[in-house]
């Protein structure tokens, strides 16, 4: 399993699934402030915030 085998390449995909989360609510909803909310500290990527892809 990825946690195990690599737990900050795990933290990486759940930013970047955290991130495109938050851009397609911001298109569906008309908000931009929703893609602008923080992203929490366990879903932070190595780099200290979730890359967007």
């Amino acid at each position: 399993m990825l946690t195990d085998a690599d737990p900050a390449a795990f933290a990486a995909y759940w930013g970047n699934v955290a991130a495109m989360f938050r851009a397609r609510c911001a298109v569906l909803s008309g908000a931009r402030q929703i893609a602008e909310l923080p992203v929490p500290e366990h879903r932070r990527g190595p780099a200290g915030a979730a890359p967007a892809t």
